[in-house]
């Protein structure tokens, strides 16, 4: 059985209004399978504000991309199961642009299934980066210091103890100093992952949450429809 999620109903005015349609499915969101309406929402919280959304439709068989923002996508799902004569063939485009389901690169494996390249945004990628630009900077500071230290030596062995010593201790001091440089930009890194999975932690509840209270909006007006 193929994944996705039927689409009931595309509400007027909302930004897939005109693109998608009843009877699509949606079974892929910037490269993630989509297989309940609460993936989709985790999928889209994930993503930046800013970013582009991809969302993957198949369409009277053929397999399509839908480019969105993470404003409301105006959608209603079908509780109808993706079965396996529902799997996409063939390509096309909703919407602007031409980079639609790119195949993956052919790793030996005979694998050549297409698929989404998702973006790899984060909002802590930039602060993981200038951590990692401190622990080459102590990396530096420790090669540099191995070097006066080395030099310091030449000097005990050629002029004695009084001419070396301050070139060794500046030496072992700047050892001292890189190594820490290396620890406290190891140690941002490890924060800032802890900060990335907290962060998409909470989206994904945020999603369920929101999900929930959808699906007691929709049994409400159901209840009150029959009324």
């Amino acid at each position: 059985m193929g994944g996705g999620i039927r689409i009931s109903k595309v509400r007027a005015e909302s930004q897939t209004a005109g693109r998608l349609q009843t009877g699509d499915w949606v079974v892929s969101c910037n490269g993630k399978p989509v297989s309940s309406p609460s993936d989709l929402s985790w999928a889209m919280e994930e993503a930046w504000d800013d970013q582009e959304v991809l969302l993957g439709i198949t369409r009277n068989g053929k397999r399509l991309v839908c480019r969105v923002s993470k404003a409301p996508l105006g959608l209603e799902f079908s509780e109808e199961l993706a079965g396996s004569d529902s799997q996409p063939a063939g390509s096309g485009d909703i919407g602007q642009g031409e980079n639609f389901f790119p195949k993956q690169a052919n790793s030996g494996s005979g694998n050549n299934k297409s698929r989404f390249v998702a973006p790899q945004n984060s909002e802590f990628e930039t602060p993981r980066k200038i951590a990692g630009s401190v622990i080459v900077i102590g990396k530096i500071e420790i090669a540099l210091s191995v070097i006066l230290i080395f030099f310091g030596i030449l000097l005990l062995i050629e002029e004695g103890l009084g001419a070396s010593s301050f070139a060794l201790i500046l030496g072992l001091l700047g050892v001292w100093s890189g190594l820490l440089i290396i620890l406290v930009g190891y140690g941002l890194i490890g924060i800032f992952n802890i900060a990335d999975d907290s962060s998409k932690t909470a989206a994904r509840l945020g999603a369920v949450l929101r999900q929930i209270s959808d699906r007691d909006e929709k049994s409400r007006k159901s209840a009150e429809t029959g009324q």
